[in-house]
């Protein structure tokens, strides 16, 4: 696209090589200190979103009964001690880029492992690189991640979108956030005309009504589309079983279904208000458009 990526802080490679070695770490606590069992460690994930498949590799599979398991994704994160500050205060709506990736995740090994992504919990640790301070927060049916998959595939196919455009997005991290100190690409912001109100705003402080906001409307759009899509289909289930129907006989039974044509009569016109207009020998002239529809019944196991 023609833009030149800086050099990147020299720590930010530093923190990057550490974040390796407090994964180990944190695995080699999580087993012989909290006697958790950690198996797929680095398993990729192939994220098909239409045309565009995201590739990634997760931290690793935790369960602690191997008898009775209750699965979860593991995400283990290294901060400093500002970030971990942060971590604390806002939790992961505050970051995210490591939400929307948990979310993906999480939906894709579901999707992998043939299970509802609801119940695949999230263990997510995060470790303060300086003093050693861990952080553990279990995210599940009772504390679900503040983020649905329908807004974290969004945020992926808007950058996506932008990339094929041959621009980039708009920059929506705050002039003095980490990820503004850490961007390849600094001097694409114009930040000159950034007024005292903001310059002194906290730029950490996170609208969780939003974000709650947010996630619930993403789902009901999301329902309101599959509810749309489900009738199409089922209209379009209903047309062929007509046509089928109509070249056997109009009944036809399976091992798991007893389908039956059913015929009817449409009208268009008010027939009672005509009777009432010019009397009953009105319903002598009735017409009606005739149609059929599929009436389909499951069989019991074992009928015969």
């Amino acid at each position: 696209m023609g833009f030149h990526a800086v050099e990147p802080p020299g720590f930010f490679m530093q923190a990057a090589r550490e974040g390796d070695i407090h994964e180990v770490a944190m695995k080699q606590w999580l087993r012989e200190d909290q006697g958790y069992i950690i198996t797929d460690e680095q398993r990729e994930l192939n994220i098909e979103l239409g045309s565009l498949v995201i590739r990634g590799h997760i931290d690793g599979i935790i369960f602690d009964d191997i008898d009775n398991p209750k699965i979860r994704l593991l995400e283990i994160k290294s901060m400093s001690t500002r970030r971990f500050a942060q971590w604390k205060k806002y939790g992961i709506a505050h970051f995210p880029k490591y939400l929307a990736q948990a979310v993906l995740y999480r939906q894709q090994l579901a999707n992998d492992m043939r299970m509802d992504p609801e119940n695949l919990g999230v263990y997510y640790t995060v470790k303060n690189r300086d003093s050693g301070a861990k952080d553990i927060v279990m995210f599940g049916r009772d504390n679900p991640l503040p983020m649905s998959y329908a807004n974290a595939v969004t945020r992926v196919l808007k950058a996506e979108l932008f990339a094929r455009e041959g621009t980039l997005p708009p920059c929506d991290y705050p002039p003095k956030s980490f990820e503004r100190h850490i961007c390849a690409f600094p001097y694409i912001c114009d930040t000159d005309d950034e007024s005292e109100d903001a310059k002194d705003a906290d730029p950490q402080v996170v609208d969780l009504v939003a974000v709650r906001v947010d996630e619930w409307a993403a789902k009901y759009e999301e329902a309101r589309r599959a509810v749309a899509a489900m009738e199409n289909l089922r209209k379009a289930a209903a047309f062929e079983l007509t046509r089928l129907l109509n070249n056997a006989g109009g009944k036809v039974r399976t091992d798991a279904f007893s389908v039956s044509l059913v015929n009817g009569m449409s009208t268009s016109w008010d027939e009672e208000g005509m009777v009432v207009e010019y009397g009953e020998d009105v319903r002598n002239f009735k017409r009606g458009k005739p149609y059929s529809y599929p009436r389909v019944t499951a069989r019991k196991k074992g009928s015969g």
